[in-house]
């Protein structure tokens, strides 16, 4: 096993925060697929990791719903893969606090995506690809 670093912030509509940093043990094989390109088991990684710890994050603090102010009842979770960092393995994530209204749900993650458009220079659909460094 390897411990892959479960990382950010919880924020809600109230500016309460919340950032973790967890180690979560992923099988060295599994690893070795998913650097190896393999998008199916970066999936399951990425799955298996945010679900183990997505109750430990929800009672974390009385989140509040970031449209309505409604007690949260679930986290939107925005996980990004750096399965492949030489200084380890990690998965950063933003979980979203909202309540059990759909509109709710969507709202946000609609935000949340047009955060990342913004911050990759973007629009929806628009493919912009990333420079390697040597």
């Amino acid at each position: 096993m390897v411990n892959v670093m479960y990382e950010g912030t919880v924020y809600d509509v109230t500016n309460a925060s919340y950032p973790f940093k967890i180690p979560t043990p992923v099988p060295r094989e599994a690893l070795r697929l998913a650097n190896a390109g393999d998008v199916t088991v970066i999936r399951q990684i990425l799955t298996a990791v945010v679900m183990m710890n997505h109750r430990r994050l929800l009672t974390a603090h009385p989140w509040k719903c970031v449209e309505c102010q409604k007690p949260a009842t679930t986290l939107q979770l925005h996980p990004m893969s750096y399965l492949h960092l030489e200084t380890g393995p990690m998965i950063y994530d933003q979980p979203g606090p909202t309540c059990e209204r759909r509109q709710c749900q969507d709202a946000h993650n609609e935000s949340h995506h047009q955060m990342v458009y913004e911050l990759a220079g973007t629009r929806p659909g628009e493919y912009k690809p990333v420079e390697k460094r040597n």
